[in-house]
C-alpha cells in the first residue's frame, strides 16, 4: 500500500480487518452513548422531579401539611392535581365545620305569643323603633336572646328591615335578601 491511505483503499486491502475495526468502535460508541445518556436523562429526570415537589408545596394551604407531604413524594401528582386535592380537603373542612356550627346554633325565637300561639299584631306602619320597642316589651324570649340589650336589639331589627340580615336555621332561610 503505497501514497495516501483512505477508508476505502483500507478496507479494500484488509476487509477482515476492517471489519473488526468497525465493530470495536460501535460497540465502544454504543457504550458511550448509553452512559452518556444515563446521566443526561438522570439529571433531567431529577429536575423535573424537584420541580413537581416544589409545585405541589407551593399549593399549601394552613392545616393540610399532612396531604401535601404525601403528595410531595407520591412521586406523581402535579402542582395542579396537587391544588384540586388540597381545595377538596379544604371544603370538606369547612363543610364538616358549618355543620357542627349549625348543629349547636341556637334556634331563632319566632314572634308567636307564647301563651295564645298567635302571631303579635304590630302595626307595620309604625317606624322601625316603635315596631322593635312593641315586640320587645311584649317577648321575654326575645329579651333574654339579646341579653336584656334593647339597642342591640334595635340595630339587629333596623339592619333586618333594610335586608342586610340573613337568620339562617336548619330548614331554610329568613329574613335579608333570600
Amino acid at each position: 500500500m503505497d501514497g495516501i491511505v483512505t477508508k476505502e483503499t483500507f478496507s479494500k486491502a484488509y476487509p477482515d480487518l476492517f471489519a473488526e475495526i468497525q465493530k470495536e468502535a460501535i460497540s465502544v460508541g454504543i457504550s458511550e452513548g448509553i452512559e452518556k445518556g444515563k446521566k443526561e436523562g438522570f439529571a433531567i429526570g431529577a429536575e423535573a422531579e424537584r420541580e413537581r415537589i416544589k409545585a405541589v408545596q407551593n399549593q399549601l394551604l394552613p392545616g393540610h401539611e399532612a396531604l401535601i407531604e404525601i403528595l410531595k413524594f407520591d412521586g406523581k401528582t402535579t402542582g395542579p392535581e396537587a391544588a384540586v386535592q388540597v381545595l377538596g380537603a379544604e371544603k370538606a373542612l369547612l363543610d364538616g365545620k358549618k355543620k357542627e356550627l349549625m348543629g349547636g346554633a341556637q334556634q331563632p325565637i319566632s314572634q308567636t305569643n307564647i301563651g295564645t300561639g298567635k302571631k303579635e299584631e304590630i302595626d307595620p306602619n309604625l317606624p322601625i323603633e316603635d315596631q322593635a320597642k312593641a315586640t320587645w316589651q311584649k317577648n321575654p324570649e326575645l329579651r333574654k336572646e339579646f341579653g336584656d340589650n334593647f339597642d342591640s336589639y334595635l340595630a339587629f331589627s333596623k339592619a333586618s328591615a333594610e335586608g342586610r340580615v340573613r337568620i339562617w336555621n336548619k330548614e331554610k332561610p329568613k329574613g335579608g335578601n333570600e
